[in-house]
């Protein structure tokens, strides 16, 4: 006999999976766009990542996330509808360790039945105006 909430889950976790791909290529295009801009993404600066349940029924992860997000060094909050996490670290965008970063993400809310939805920074060009504009057309997914 079929669990149907162990089914829906599945079904959620096959779905993120399916789009991982977009995350990756997001990060691409958020460094392109501050590239055209003067900023190579080499110099640390503020980062925030917005991650939502799926569904209503699976914030009972919450205190898993509130718990993983921690040791992982983010300074993590509720959303202000408390259903989400805004999650917040100084990095480097322009590595492939903050790639790799932002595929553990991806996956790890994923196999909880979360959306991870991206990332937006600060522009950062040494000596002109650096971490002055938040630059804000994100790595977010596509809609």
């Amino acid at each position: 006999m079929s669990n149907p909430g162990a089914d829906m889950l599945d079904f959620f976790r096959k779905l993120a999976h399916s789009q991982f791909k977009k995350t990756l290529g997001a990060n691409v295009d958020v460094r392109n766009r501050l590239a055209n801009l003067g900023d190579d993404g080499s110099s640390k600066r503020h980062v925030v990542h917005f991650a939502y349940p799926l569904r209503d029924s699976m914030t009972d992860a919450s205190p898993e996330i509130l718990v993983h997000l921690t040791e992982f060094g983010f300074m993590t909050r509720q959303t202000r509808d408390t259903r989400g996490f805004i999650f917040e670290h100084d990095e480097a965008i322009g590595t492939k360790d903050f790639d790799r970063m932002t595929e553990h993400l991806f996956r790890f809310f994923a196999d909880l039945g979360w959306k991870y939805g991206g990332w937006e920074c600060a522009i950062s060009i040494p000596g002109e105006y650096e971490e002055q504009t938040l630059f804000s057309p994100s790595a977010h997914l596509a809609q």
